[in-house]
């Protein structure tokens, strides 16, 4: 893309980045070339109805704001590490809205496997009202476009075309597979391997990890 590209609004990152490593930065980078967006936003979960045991938010947001400290364009935001009770993203995007107005670009981006199982969220029919999706297709995995989701009939578009309003269109970006998980950095984490984990983790990630005793007891 080039650098004149016309760029409004943020792109959303959402997840317990329990830890972050490097696959996260590897999306938001490829959120930032595909998007028109200005900013690519991490969205640490507080309580996700959806996982148990999670680190404590205070710390997975140090943990990402060390990660992402020589990214200019890459950021985060509280919203959810602050709310009380089950995190929900519907609950999230409206607030969102509710900040910066109705024509501000909102692009939420999701993996492929998150697309397919979209129907487990809360309202999540509701969710295209308030924000845009940007569906992330892996070398190998059918186009998200077969997933049929009702509310997705004809708002697929080309990624600069998010640009244009707040919400309501679906766009495909595509994104290099890569090795790093989170459960894969929690096994290795246990089992002190801290060499291999110097290709997985954002500089400065691994000491914070360790002064904090992080993941010594689970996977």
């Amino acid at each position: 893309m080039t650098a004149s590209r016309f760029r409004a609004g943020w792109a959303l990152l959402g997840g317990t980045f329990d830890p972050i490593h490097n696959g996260h930065l590897a999306l938001a980078r490829a959120a930032w070339d595909a998007l028109p967006v200005n900013e690519v936003r991490f969205v640490p979960a507080g309580n996700p109805w959806q996982k148990e045991n999670v680190t404590a938010g205070s710390i997975r947001l140090e943990l990402i704001e060390r990660a992402i400290q020589y990214e200019p364009h890459l950021g985060v935001d509280r919203m959810e590490l602050v709310r009380q009770g089950a995190t929900y993203t519907i609950d999230t995007v409206k607030a969102l809205r509710t900040r910066v107005g109705p024509r501000f670009p909102l692009v939420w981006v999701l993996g492929a496997d998150q697309w397919a199982g979209l129907s487990s969220w809360k309202d999540y029919w509701s969710l295209i009202d308030f924000v845009h999706f940007a569906v992330v297709k892996r070398e190998g995995e059918p186009s998200p476009k077969s997933v049929p989701h009702a509310f997705a009939t004809g708002r697929w578009v080309e990624p600069d075309r998010l640009a244009t309003q707040g919400a309501g269109l679906i766009t495909e970006i595509s994104m290099a597979p890569h090795r790093a998980s989170s459960t894969e950095v929690r096994r290795l984490v246990n089992a002190q391997d801290w060499a291999t984990l110097d290709d997985l983790l954002p500089y400065g990630v691994a000491p914070l990890i360790q002064a904090h005793q992080l993941y010594l007891s689970r996977s």
